[in-house]
Parts: C-alpha cells; sequence; structure tokens
C-alpha cells in the first residue's frame, strides 16, 4: 500500500523506495521478496524498513516510508484508518505473476479480489494473492482434541464471519491445499469424516 500522491503505481516502482517490510524474519518480509522476485526486483533493489505493522502504518502517515507490505485480510482497520486521513493505492498483483507465485509457492492463493468500495476513493478491483492460514498444533496434542477443534471451527464459521469477513474462505473443499507439514490425525479423521481427503 502506497499514498496516492508517492507516484508509486506498480511493484515496479518499489526501485530504491522505503518499504516498509515488516519485523525482520517475519513471512511478511518472505513474502514482499517473493512477490517482488516475480517483477525481476531484488529485495536488494528496495530500502527495506524492519517495522512492525503499527510503526509502519504512522511512518507512512508522516511520509518517512514510501510503502507499507500489508498482510492482513481485507477489510484492514489500519489502512481504513489511514484512508480516513491520506488517498491510498493499494498495488495490484497481475494474474500471471501469481500464477507463477502458485506453482513455486504452493501455500499462497490463487488470485483474490478486493473489490472496488472496499476502501474510499478506491474504484477499481485490486487483484492480489495471498497466504493460505494454517492452524498448527503440536503432533503430542490427543486426537480427539484435535478433531474437536477442526470441526469447532468450521461448526462455527458464521461466528467467524462476525469477527472478520475472511471467515467466508473458510472451506471443506480448500482445507487441505498447501500444506508443508502433516496433518494431525484429529484433523485428518474429521477432514475423512466430511469428504475433504479420501
Amino acid at each position: 500500500m502506497v499514498k496516492t500522491d508517492s507516484g508509486i503505481k506498480s511493484y515496479a516502482d518499489l526501485k530504491g523506495k522505503k518499504v516498509a517490510a515488516g519485523i525482520q524474519g517475519s513471512s511478511s518480509v518472505t513474502n514482499l521478496s517473493i512477490v517482488l522476485k516475480t517483477y525481476g526486483i531484488s529485495f536488494s533493489e528496495i530500502n527495506p524498513q524492519y517495522l512492525s505493522y503499527g510503526q509502519a502504518m504512522q511512518l507512512l502517515k508522516d511520509g518517512q516510508v514510501d510503502a507499507v507490505m500489508v498482510d492482513s485480510g481485507a477489510p484492514s482497520s489500519a489502512i481504513i484508518d489511514i484512508n480516513s486521513q491520506h488517498d491510498i493505492t493499494i498495488l495490484s498483483i497481475d494474474e500471471d505473476k501469481i500464477k507463477q507465485i502458485v506453482t513455486e509457492y504452493p501455500y499462497f492463493s490463487d488470485a483474490v479480489i478486493i473489490p472496488k468500495g472496499t476502501y474510499s476513493g478506491i474504484d477499481t478491483d485490486i487483484t492480489t494473492t495471498g497466504s493460505l492460514a494454517t492452524l498448527c498444533v503440536p503432533g503430542s496434542l490427543p486426537d480427539e482434541m484435535v478433531y474437536k477443534m477442526t470441526k469447532a471451527l468450521f461448526d462455527n464459521k458464521d461466528k467467524v464471519i462476525k469477527v472478520h469477513e475472511k471467515g467466508n474462505s473458510i472451506n471443506l473443499q480448500t482445507a487441505v491445499n498447501g500444506f508443508a507439514i502433516p496433518l494431525h490425525p484429529g484433523a485428518l479423521k474429521y477432514y475423512k469424516e466430511m469428504g475433504a481427503v479420501k
């Protein structure tokens, strides 16, 4: 995300810019470097600022950074806050770049659309990707406990949606996509019962 008056219109424009990339070692930094790589931009070609999300937004407001890597579901309260004071632009990722990212890193999602009007002044849809969220538990947790946790998540999807509309993305058909670690036997039992895993 950038302030509209920054003149930054694409990822290519981030070269040489101060970009709040997230805390060093965080998934935000990794995700940004992956997206930049698909555009042929090395992480060394930006001026990364390793900041917490709150610090980053404040510095963007004050004009001390040029862009902020946003790793959250839309609508984001932090974006709404800065958008109440500044015109903002959220950079879209080209769909061919998203396909490239997903092929190489399957824990990313296919194209996601942030609909126009989600944020004030943004009158076109924004195309992006996202990281697939994973609930991780120790393998030592009892199978029955993890089974009940998994079931509770899907049985209470409506309550999750009340907290944040990204709860709409909880979907049994895609629940096991992109896994890089084994499913806990308790979760596997639930997914098999529901036909999500054979």
